[in-house]
């Protein structure tokens, strides 16, 4: 896996064997949720074979995608019969930002940081503690929940999703669902034939009636009432009936759901919602301020004065003190199922 800072350098590379060596139609392509980028689509411009006679390819992007999170770098031999190569691309936001850069108070605010460090109404170090708290806040977002902030996302988002085993979707962090597609056509092996279950107890003549392989498109609806979310109070609080503010975990095919089965492949089940926590948890709040808290301590105790901390001094020092046993029990009080944003 490759991991870069969003809009930095990297370098791309996959190897197909000595007999694929010299290759013009070698294509390169980013992924993120089964489709290819906006402006990493499959490209052959700038691969070249490296080292040269050898099944090797490489190619230089001068900038990775600006959104953090997951994708996956797909090359391709480009003709008949083709081959793949996959490499998966993690950018990440881990890396402190500079100090004097304008701080997120997302989980945490300004003030009740400075209550914290007994600094209410003081003004000396407000740079600091923006740089703190988004220090903080980066790090328990890519440590503990991939990368996604703890908060409510844009209605209509969509993710990939992976079952769990037949019946079963682990979701992570859904708020609310607005519908659900199946694709079976990205099947490695071939489900069995998947059905509508037909109307009445008996199920009717049209049992066994096939639902369709689709064709990469998600053409298959999961209906509403065959499927249903877990936690059972959870959800949006707007809703009805009213959900807590905390998000789905599990999805369940229904007892009479249309589809008897998930389909298994990659990426073969999307979600389009609302995904994130309505409310700021109190364990992320309470890992913030105790991460930003003893950051801010030790650049206050630090030699000759000095209040600011390098880039490299305060990647260290969040991981040593992200490592207390408090701090961890808080956060995993609400760590969401780790799932791959493309998948």
């Amino acid at each position: 896996m490759i991991s870069v800072a969003p809009g930095a350098p990297f370098t791309a590379d996959a190897d197909f064997g000595p007999s694929y060596s010299g290759l013009s139609t070698v294509g390169v392509q980013i992924l993120q949720y089964g489709v290819p980028v906006s402006g990493f689509t499959r490209t052959t411009s700038g691969v070249s074979n490296s080292p040269a006679g050898s099944g090797g390819y490489e190619k230089d992007y001068t900038a990775a995608p600006l959104a953090k999170g997951y994708y996956r770098i797909a090359w391709d031999l480009g003709i008949s019969p083709n081959q793949w190569a996959f490499d998966d691309l993690f950018v990440t936001s881990d890396l402190p930002v500079a100090v004097g850069g304008s701080g997120d108070e997302r989980y945490v605010t300004s003030d009740e940081l400075k209550a914290s460090l007994q600094m209410t109404g003081l003004t000396f170090a407000d740079a600091d503690i923006l740089v703190a708290i988004e220090t903080a806040s980066r790090y328990l977002e890519d440590e503990y929940n991939d990368g996604r902030q703890w908060l409510a996302g844009s209605p209509n988002e969509q993710r990939f999703y992976t079952r769990s085993d037949g019946w079963t979707v682990e979701l992570g962090d859904v708020l609310a669902v607005t519908s659900i597609d199946l694709d079976f056509a990205l099947d490695p092996f071939w489900d069995y034939d998947p059905s509508y279950w037909g109307a009445g107890p008996s199920y009717g003549a049209n049992w066994g009636t096939p639902i369709g392989w689709g064709a990469g498109a998600f053409s298959t609806p999961l209906p509403a009432g065959s499927y249903r979310l877990l936690p059972i109070q959870a959800g949006l609080t707007t809703a009805t009936p009213p959900g807590n503010g905390e998000p789905y975990r599990t999805l369940e095919l229904a007892r009479g759901s249309q589809v008897y089965q998930l389909p298994s492949g990659r990426d073969s089940i999307r979600i389009t919602g609302t995904f994130g926590w309505q409310v700021v948890p109190a364990g992320v709040k309470s890992a913030v301020t105790m991460i930003a808290t003893r950051l801010m301590r030790r650049m206050r105790d630090a030699p000759f004065g000095v209040v600011s901390f390098g880039a490299d001094e305060r990647a260290v020092a969040v991981r040593q003190i992200a490592n207390d046993p408090d701090i961890i029990a808080a956060i995993q009080a609400v760590t969401t199922v780790r799932t791959r944003l493309f998948a």
